[in-house]
Formats: C-alpha cells, sequence, structure tokens
C-alpha cells in the first residue's frame, strides 16, 4: 500500500507569479488610464504616467509580502492542528492502532517538525545570513 506524500502536486510559485504579474499590469495599466483621464492642465497627470510603473511594483511587492503572510500563517497553524491531533491520538489509551500505525505517526510528527526547521532554514539563507 502507497504511503500518503506530504509533497505538493502543483507549483505554488507559479500561481504567485502569474498573480503577481496580473496585479502589476493591472495596476499600472489602470494609473496610465485614469491619468489620460484627467484633463491636460491638471499637475497630477504626468505625474501618475511617470510614477505608474514604480507605483504598479510598489503594489505588487506589497501585495506578495501580504499574501505570503497569511500562507505562512495559515501553514503554521495547519502544522500545529496535525502535531496536536498526532499527539492526542498517540496519547489515547483506548487507541485501536498498532505498533506500526503509532510509529508512522510518530515519523509523521518528526517530519512536520523537520519542514518546520527547513523552512526557517531556506527563510535564513534567502535573506543571505547563511551561505
Amino acid at each position: 500500500m502507497d504511503e500518503p506524500s506530504i509533497e505538493p502536486k502543483h507549483s505554488i510559485a507559479t500561481k504567485n507569479t502569474v498573480t503577481s504579474n496580473i496585479a502589476e499590469a493591472s495596476s499600472g495599466t489602470l494609473l496610465v488610464l485614469l491619468a489620460e483621464n484627467l484633463p491636460e492642465s491638471n499637475v497630477y497627470r504626468s505625474w501618475l504616467i511617470i510614477v505608474a510603473p514604480t507605483l504598479s511594483v510598489f503594489i505588487t511587492w506589497v501585495l506578495k509580502k501580504i499574501d505570503n503572510y497569511f500562507k505562512n500563517k495559515k501553514i503554521k497553524t495547519l502544522q500545529t492542528k496535525l502535531k496536536a491531533e498526532i499527539d492526542k491520538t498517540l496519547a489515547d489509551p483506548n487507541s485501536c492502532l498498532s505498533t506500526q500505525d503509532k510509529e508512522k505517526l510518530e515519523q509523521y510528527r518528526s517530519e512536520i517538525e523537520m519542514l518546520s526547521v527547513e523552512n526557517m532554514r531556506k527563510r535564513l539563507q534567502s535573506i543571505s545570513i547563511i551561505d
């Protein structure tokens, strides 16, 4: 019997890239369209057209930060719930689990902890603390 895999079946990075590209293009285009609808005499018209690319990149950056924050929060919550459920199951004296099943649960708990440590290590690498 195959063991369940905890590896993702799709690429989150690809989805984030597509979403951020759409957001970036949409925000830049929207700013230019708004600026072009202003009267020629309006001082902000030329500034909005000039600043639109920079603002769209900034908006994209902010959206990515917000998205990453909520994804990380969801991951931590799910890890905590999963570890608690495993601990509860292992501590249950009335559990019908075999020794092999209990060992498998302990292995899953260990994998969750390793994933957590690995994610922290990757975060540190991404900010160039660890080379």
